[in-house]
């Protein structure tokens, strides 16, 4: 089971879209939380939990940490320095739980195709410098673009080898 975390409108729901071969996701926020499964291969399935990000709907994410065995956190690295910050104290917060100590987290750095986009290199010292999350864990940080029509057709390809070398190492 893997969980997907991040604040609203960072892109989890389109994240699973696009990963599920949907071109052009038309997504809606997620109120609560949605579950989805991907076939890996022939014997491999794997759970995602959508959890919502809404704030008024953050409190109900911690009732997944037990359960998950990796954690794909989202990022929108497009948005206003408000949402930000809320962002960021979200991570934080998110981090702290000592459910998910030791459980690999894939960090994506969404929305890098827009110009005002703040780099992977600025998560990347969020995650390791900061929050210092590598000292504790496996984490991979990636910079994808979750839209394969801003791609032309083509899924991200650090999408896939992301989630392939950054949740699979147990």
């Amino acid at each position: 089971t893997i969980l997907m975390l991040g604040a609203d409108g960072a892109g989890k729901s389109t994240f699973l879209e696009v990963i599920k071969g949907n071109e052009e996701p038309k997504t809606k926020p997620t109120t609560g939380f949605m579950t989805w499964k991907l076939a890996l291969n022939e014997q491999t399935t794997v759970k995602f939990y959508d959890v919502g990000g809404h704030i008024k709907r953050r409190k109900i994410q911690r009732n997944y940490f037990y359960d998950c065995h990796a954690v794909v956190y989202m990022i929108d690295c497009g948005t206003d320095d408000k949402k930000w910050e809320d962002t960021v104290t979200l991570m934080k917060d998110t981090v702290s739980s000592s459910y998910l100590k030791g459980k690999p987290f894939l960090v994506l750095a969404n929305k890098q195709d827009r110009s005002d986009a703040r780099g992977v290199g600025v998560v990347h010292r969020l995650v390791t410098d900061e929050l210092q999350l590598a000292h504790q864990q496996p984490v991979q940080v990636t910079g994808p673009v979750c839209t394969p029509k801003d791609t032309d057709g083509v899924c991200d390809c650090r999408l896939g080898g992301a989630l392939a070398s950054g949740l699979c190492t147990r």
